[in-house]
């Protein structure tokens, strides 16, 4: 009977505290709005994709690498734009124009880089 009563107690204490928390505007938010950039990155001149490039960007510096296949993906909040930008080590970096991530959910961008001489 005890153990029922403190049961009972913590039920209604957390949701008289759900409710205050409710009233106060300190509901729980929704969960933030994501876009995915992917991609491949080739050899410009060759047209093979290219492993290990350094994926960027440019305004939050959260990158990723491209995998044996070339490709890579990079989940971010939605903003209303990004830059991306490509390193790899013998070629000459790129970055991209500005992405508009808004409205879409996903966003293919695929980049060549050039073979410094």
């Amino acid at each position: 009977m005890k153990l029922k009563t403190v049961i009972l107690g913590v039920v209604i204490l957390a949701a008289a505290t759900t409710t205050a928390a409710a009233r106060e505007g300190k509901a729980a938010k929704p969960a933030e709005a994501m876009v995915t950039l992917s991609g491949k990155v080739t050899d410009q001149k060759t047209g093979e994709t290219l492993t290990g490039v350094k994926v960027e960007v440019k305004e939050t510096g959260v990158c990723t690498y491209t995998d044996f296949e070339g490709a890579y993906q990079l989940t971010l909040p939605k903003s209303e734009t990004y830059q991306l930008r490509f390193n790899l080590v013998s070629y000459q970096p790129a970055v991209t124009e500005k992405i508009k991530t808004i409205p879409t959910d996903a966003v293919k961008i695929n980049q060549a880089l050039n073979r410094l001489p």
